[in-house]
Protein backbone atom coordinates (compact mmCIF):
# COMPACT_ATOMS: atom_id res chain seq x y z
CA UNK A 1 0.00 0.00 0.00
CA UNK A 2 2.62 2.30 0.73
CA UNK A 3 4.51 2.02 -2.72
CA UNK A 4 0.66 2.66 -4.91
CA UNK A 5 1.35 5.83 -2.53
CA UNK A 6 4.43 6.99 -3.39
CA UNK A 7 3.94 5.89 -6.92
CA UNK A 8 0.79 8.15 -7.03
CA UNK A 9 2.70 10.97 -5.46
CA UNK A 10 5.55 10.56 -7.94
CA UNK A 11 3.48 11.00 -11.16
CA UNK A 12 2.28 14.70 -10.41
CA UNK A 13 5.95 15.51 -9.70
CA UNK A 14 7.14 13.71 -12.66
CA UNK A 15 4.31 15.91 -15.11
CA UNK A 16 5.24 19.13 -13.58
CA UNK A 17 8.63 18.68 -14.06
CA UNK A 18 8.31 17.26 -18.10
CA UNK A 19 6.29 20.22 -18.19
CA UNK A 20 8.68 22.67 -16.82
CA UNK A 21 11.77 21.12 -19.01
CA UNK A 22 9.64 21.71 -22.16
CA UNK A 23 8.57 25.06 -20.88
CA UNK A 24 12.26 26.47 -20.69
CA UNK A 25 13.07 24.80 -24.16
CA UNK A 26 10.45 26.85 -25.90
CA UNK A 27 11.75 30.17 -24.22
CA UNK A 28 14.68 29.81 -25.29
CA UNK A 29 13.95 29.41 -29.01
CA UNK A 30 14.07 33.15 -30.27
CA UNK A 31 11.58 33.62 -32.91
CA UNK A 32 12.69 34.11 -36.72
CA UNK A 33 12.52 37.66 -37.36
CA UNK A 34 10.70 39.26 -40.55
CA UNK A 35 12.74 40.06 -43.46
CA UNK A 36 12.60 43.46 -43.28
CA UNK A 37 12.87 43.58 -39.53
CA UNK A 38 15.97 41.61 -39.79
CA UNK A 39 17.55 43.76 -43.04
CA UNK A 40 17.27 46.93 -41.13
CA UNK A 41 18.95 45.28 -38.46
CA UNK A 42 21.64 44.01 -41.05
CA UNK A 43 22.23 47.44 -42.04
CA UNK A 44 22.67 49.39 -38.75
CA UNK A 45 24.97 46.11 -37.63
CA UNK A 46 27.04 46.78 -41.43
CA UNK A 47 27.22 50.62 -40.11
CA UNK A 48 28.66 50.24 -36.98
CA UNK A 49 30.92 47.52 -37.97
CA UNK A 50 32.38 50.46 -40.72
CA UNK A 51 30.51 48.77 -43.69
CA UNK A 52 32.66 46.01 -44.79
CA UNK A 53 31.55 42.90 -42.35
CA UNK A 54 31.14 39.18 -42.51
CA UNK A 55 28.49 36.44 -41.35
CA UNK A 56 30.15 35.81 -38.08
CA UNK A 57 30.86 39.58 -37.22
CA UNK A 58 26.99 40.43 -37.83
CA UNK A 59 26.12 37.41 -36.25
CA UNK A 60 28.32 38.08 -32.95
CA UNK A 61 27.22 41.35 -33.13
CA UNK A 62 23.59 41.06 -33.31
CA UNK A 63 23.12 38.10 -31.83
CA UNK A 64 21.55 35.87 -34.22
CA UNK A 65 22.30 32.46 -36.02
CA UNK A 66 24.72 32.25 -38.13
CA UNK A 67 22.31 30.56 -40.71
CA UNK A 68 19.92 33.19 -40.53
CA UNK A 69 22.32 36.10 -40.93
CA UNK A 70 24.27 34.23 -43.95
CA UNK A 71 20.83 33.70 -45.88
CA UNK A 72 19.82 37.32 -45.42
CA UNK A 73 22.90 38.77 -46.39
CA UNK A 74 23.05 36.76 -49.20
CA UNK A 75 19.20 37.98 -49.95
CA UNK A 76 20.55 41.50 -49.83
CA UNK A 77 23.84 40.76 -52.22
CA UNK A 78 21.08 39.21 -54.72
CA UNK A 79 18.58 42.27 -54.58
CA UNK A 80 22.37 44.59 -55.26
CA UNK A 81 22.31 45.70 -51.92
CA UNK A 82 25.25 44.19 -51.28
CA UNK A 83 28.49 43.22 -52.93
CA UNK A 84 30.82 39.97 -51.73
CA UNK A 85 34.36 39.36 -52.06
CA UNK A 86 36.14 36.71 -51.15
CA UNK A 87 39.44 36.88 -49.09
CA UNK A 88 42.49 35.16 -49.28
CA UNK A 89 41.82 33.40 -46.14
CA UNK A 90 38.25 32.50 -47.87
CA UNK A 91 35.83 34.07 -45.80
CA UNK A 92 33.60 36.15 -47.66
CA UNK A 93 32.87 39.69 -46.92
CA UNK A 94 30.14 41.51 -47.40
CA UNK A 95 30.31 45.01 -48.63
CA UNK A 96 27.92 47.88 -47.95
CA UNK A 97 29.88 50.58 -50.13
CA UNK A 98 27.49 53.02 -48.82
CA UNK A 99 27.84 53.03 -45.37
CA UNK A 100 31.56 52.94 -45.58
CA UNK A 101 33.09 55.97 -43.10
CA UNK A 102 34.92 57.51 -45.59
CA UNK A 103 32.23 58.12 -47.94
CA UNK A 104 30.64 61.46 -47.86
CA UNK A 105 27.38 60.19 -49.75
CA UNK A 106 26.70 58.23 -47.11
CA UNK A 107 26.39 60.68 -44.49
CA UNK A 108 24.01 62.72 -46.69
CA UNK A 109 21.80 59.21 -47.16
CA UNK A 110 21.52 57.73 -43.85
Amino acid sequence: MIVVGTLVGLLPLISGIQKLVKGSARKRKKPKAEPAELEGVLLKAAKELGGRVTVVQVAAHIGRSLDEVQAALDAMTSKGYVTQEVLDTGIIRYDFPSLYPDDPDSRRVL
